[in-house]
């Protein structure tokens, strides 16, 4: 074992991951602000739920598995937080032992979640999402015209 052969790698490895580390953190500030500013800009149209009394905008949706742990939609509060459902605390607490959990929701700071979803994900997400509001909407309808049918049906029986 040659511990200077170690030491001098070690040395060159850092000197390589800290500056790519630096420019991370310079592009999640970008990111934060370019994510603001876009809720702003959909604000007015996108899916919000009421949250700790603040309404707040779904921004993200976890890919669906059998997640029991967290919720899979991810929203961002007024207060520039990132906020989602966690269903079992003590569980979520052992893994992140700082977590700010409020009835029930946890608050992240956004570049703390954007250094694991990245905002191309989220741009993704939105992407997606018209398509699937639209087949939501055309189901949604198609039901709605089965249960007037229905209701028309019991009032002329009942």
């Amino acid at each position: 074992m040659d511990i200077s052969q170690i030491v001098s790698k070690l040395k060159s490895a850092h000197k390589k991951y800290e500056p790519v580390l630096e420019t991370r953190s310079e592009i999640i500030e970008e990111e934060v602000t370019l994510l603001l500013k876009f809720v702003e800009k959909i604000y007015s149209f996108t899916t919000k739920k009421t949250i700790n009394e603040k309404e707040c905008v779904l921004i993200y949706m976890f890919p669906a598995n059998d997640r029991d742990l967290i919720s899979d939609d991810v929203y961002l509060s007024p207060d520039g937080y990132i906020t989602y459902q966690v269903f079992n605390k003590a569980a979520y607490l052992e893994i992140v032992n700082n977590a700010n959990i409020e009835n029930g929701y946890v608050k992240v700071p956004i570049h703390y979640f954007l250094e694991t979803v990245p905002l191309i994900k989220i741009l993704k997400f939105f992407e997606k999402r018209p398509s699937i509001l639209f087949d939501r909407a055309y189901e949604t309808d198609e039901l709605n015209e089965k249960r007037r049918s229905l209701i028309k049906q019991l009032k002329e029986i009942l």
